[in-house]
């Protein structure tokens, strides 16, 4: 099996990086939300190379994580300047936009292609309510993995938000939602009766805050 070098995750980074540049304005900016996916990857990566260390991962693994946990947002940019917003449907679901963006960028072509093909399925899955029975081995360690990462920094950044302006870019990002904090009926009625928490059912961002409590809850 071919190795997956420290350069070679080191060139995963800088296409990324330079992918990210692209959707820049004139002044070098990113639009907010943008920024704030950007510093998210980056810190998942973070997350996924430390959380796959302290299970004592091959160095192989390793690498992969921190790559998987780099790229597994890749899909909401082309989702945010495509329709201006975060919110997934059939026709723009950011896991499936992220694994063929990658795919077709190439910058995955000189990994293992099991590895490759591994990372490439952990980013389409990475959102889903539900990790598909079939998937097995190492596909789903990693997919398993970037789930719980993802989660960990998606709390915090909402945690952070809430505290510092009630979160005002949550209905830019996810249109629909309000600001108002209490859960809805309809909401909590699918979280305890039905089939659990669903981003489409959200209405408020008190059922974004109690969807984050069924991730905790399992």
């Amino acid at each position: 099996m071919a190795l997956i070098t420290g350069s070679l995750l080191d060139g995963v980074h800088a296409c990324f990086r330079r992918y990210a540049d692209t959707f820049r304005d004139g002044d070098g900016r990113l639009p907010g939300p943008l920024q704030l996916k950007l510093d998210h990857s980056r810190r998942v990566a973070e997350e996924m190379a430390s959380l796959a260390a302290e299970m004592d991962w091959p160095i192989q693994d390793r690498r992969a994580a921190e790559v998987l946990g780099l790229l597994h947002d890749t899909g909401r940019f082309v989702q945010y300047r495509e329709q201006g917003h975060f919110a997934d449907s059939a026709a723009c679901d950011h896991g499936k936009l992220g694994r063929r963006r990658v795919a077709a960028e190439g910058w995955l072509e000189e990994w293992p292609e099991e590895t490759g093909e591994a990372i490439l399925e952990g980013i389409r899955l990475h959102h889903e309510r539900r990790m598909p029975p079939e998937l097995t081995g190492r596909p789903r360690d990693y997919t398993a993995l970037i789930r719980d990462a993802d989660k960990l920094d998606i709390m915090g950044i909402v945690a952070g938000a809430v505290e510092r302006d009630g979160f005002r870019e949550l209905p830019v990002m996810l249109p629909g939602l309000t600001l108002d904090r209490a859960p809805t009926a309809a909401f909590l009625d699918g979280l305890f009766h039905g089939d659990g928490a669903d981003l489409k059912r959200a209405a408020s961002l008190g059922d974004f805050l109690m969807m984050q409590v069924s991730w905790v809850r399992g």
